[in-house]
């Protein structure tokens, strides 16, 4: 990717923005338009060089410069190079950094929330999106599923760009006057600091589960890469982590001390601490129910080690297929929400992306009429069934943890037997194929098929699926086609199942080999319906508000 020919600025000194950087063959360099992709220079470009893997990238350098590069950014200097060469300790933060610099910096006039964590990032930021338009301001959002300048909704292309598409999207914010933006930072784009030189109001960690291993090595190196959020936290920004969940605990430790911790936490249904037991009555100004209580704190102690300076907890009330109501409570004020997202786990969503909207005093009023108003999100626990006698469910669930809080949501509102369809993507982690396999065994009847294969063979995938399964569980089927296990699916499940197929939620497409199939999940569902006569006639990807939902969007392979 190219940055420079829809700038804000003219030119950006290195020696300014870089002053830890040093110069050969000159004292500084002016940039006008900058890229990472020696393929993609143009005459008068300065080339950032992020070495290769094996070698120090004299050979990118070489074909950057033959293309018309008038400079070079490398860390380590590059000999007999022909132009000037800017040594940095970190090229890709430079990269990312000089971009948001030609950009004018736009993260600077916007109150930015980054969402980090293995699930619910997607959910997190549609919801804080939501909850800022309620309240009457514009809010864009870049994620896995698009990147939203307030004006325009296009298909992503990675859950985190590259660092100039995030300039880019950030400025078109901006110039479209924009004061809020959520946007999802992956644990790839933390580790490559495609993010450098943004400045984030609040840092949003969900959880940190095993995922993403055959990139990052382990568990503690993944660890860290999630932390790197921290660094791009503005002094007065805040935290909020899964106070329940020891991998965002572990994250957000480095925290304590140096920005206010909120916890959001879940409780039972029947556990009443922390949450008003006098005071006044539900008041709905308008159809919003908030009501003031009278302890002024939340209760809860230091959790996984880590004691949050605030808590915001939730409480589901009630669930059902059609929805949940939860109340929300953070020691001052509760409010009720009524609304049509499945599972605690979006409940922890909505918690998450109401604590990030009171830090930017947005009125509990416009959170919950936020939440209630809220998009359905294409691909997360979304109905494709048109309320027909059948619940047929598609969500993006590809990880163990994932696929386990994707069966407890159903479990507890489907009379008969769980049915759930799921693979393991090829070419990625290999050791939580056996992990998604324990996770399928909470349903009835655990479906095993392909995923987005790639260039491994699908059988070889699905044999390590199997090896994860206990031989004393639920016996599995297994189906290579992913096509005729989701119709082996709906034609064994009866009035009171539930079949819930896992995966690829809102992806429209299948990767196998080289080749990008046309695929979707929802639409093999629903054929496959309306063939047995089950199909109802609610209109596809219901919303959750009046509002018209926007059109679902293909989105990139899972690479982060």
């Amino acid at each position: 990717m190219r940055y420079g020919p829809v700038s804000s600025v003219e030119r950006v000194s290195l020696y300014q923005l870089l002053p830890r950087a040093s110069f050969v063959g000159c004292g500084n360099v002016w940039v006008r338009a900058i890229t990472a992709d020696s393929r993609a220079v143009q005459a008068g470009d300065v080339c950032a060089v992020v070495s290769d893997p094996l070698g120090d990238g004299s050979r990118h350098a070489v074909e950057a410069v033959a293309r018309g590069a008038v400079a070079l950014i490398v860390q380590r200097p590059i000999a007999d190079a022909p132009v000037p060469q800017c040594i940095v300790a970190d090229v890709r933060a430079a990269y990312a950094r000089i971009c948001q610099a030609l950009a004018g910096f736009p993260a600077r006039a916007l109150r930015i929330a980054g969402v980090t964590g293995t699930n619910g990032k997607t959910t997190t930021t549609w919801l804080i999106r939501s909850i800022l338009r309620s309240a009457g301001h514009s809010c864009g959002v870049l994620g896995t599923i698009e990147y939203d300048d307030t004006r325009t909704r296009v298909p992503a292309s990675l859950t985190t760009p590259d660092a100039a598409v995030l300039a880019a999207g950030l400025q078109r914010m901006r110039d479209h006057e924009a004061r809020y933006a959520a946007i999802e930072i992956s644990s790839h784009a933390l580790d490559q600091s495609r993010a450098a030189g943004v400045e984030l109001s609040a840092a949003v960690v969900t959880n940190v589960t095993h995922d993403h291993l055959d990139y990052h090595g382990d568990l503690e190196r993944y660890r860290a890469a999630k932390a790197r959020i921290l660094e791009l936290c503005r002094p007065d920004a805040i935290v909020v982590f899964d106070a329940s969940d020891p991998g965002a605990c572990e994250v957000v430790r480095s925290a304590e001390g140096g920005w206010p911790l909120v916890g959001v936490e879940l409780v039972d249904a029947l556990d009443r601490s922390g949450f008003g037991m006098a005071g006044p009555h539900w008041k709905a100004p308008g159809s919003v129910p908030v009501r003031a209580v009278n302890d002024g704190k939340v209760a809860g102690g230091p959790l996984s080690g880590v004691r949050p300076k605030h808590l915001m907890r939730a409480r589901v009330l009630q669930q059902s297929l059609d929805g949940v109501v939860f109340e929300l409570h953070d020691g001052h004020v509760e409010c009720l929400v009524r609304w049509s997202l499945l599972g605690a786990h979006n409940v922890f969503n909505a918690a998450a992306a109401a604590a990030v909207a009171r830090h930017w005093g947005i009125s509990w009023e416009a959170i919950v009429a936020g939440l209630q108003e809220a998009e359905a999100v294409p691909g997360r626990l979304e109905r494709v069934d048109g309320g027909g006698p059948i619940p047929v469910v598609v969500d993006y669930a590809h990880t163990e943890d994932a696929l386990r809080k994707c069966l407890q949501a159903l479990r507890p509102v489907t009379p008969g037997r769980l049915l759930c369809v799921f693979g393991a993507g090829g070419d990625r982690d290999r050791e939580k194929r056996p992990g998604l396999a324990r996770a399928a065994q909470r349903a009835d009847v655990p479906v095993v098929t392909s995923d987005n294969p790639r260039s491994e063979p699908p059988e070889r995938i699905i044999a390590e699926i199997m090896a994860g399964f206990d031989p004393d569980g639920p016996p599995p089927h297994v189906e290579v086609d992913r096509g005729a296990a989701i119709r082996w699916a709906i034609d064994q499940a009866r009035p009171g199942d539930c079949v819930v197929i896992a995966g690829k939620g809102h992806e429209t497409y299948q990767i196998v080999g080289e080749d990008r199939r046309p695929f979707d999940d929802r639409q093999v569902a629903r054929e496959a319906l309306a063939e047995a006569g089950l199909l109802g006639n609610e209109p596809a990807g219901p919303t959750l508000a009046s509002r018209p939902a926007a059109p679902h969007v293909a989105a990139s392979p899972r690479h982060e």
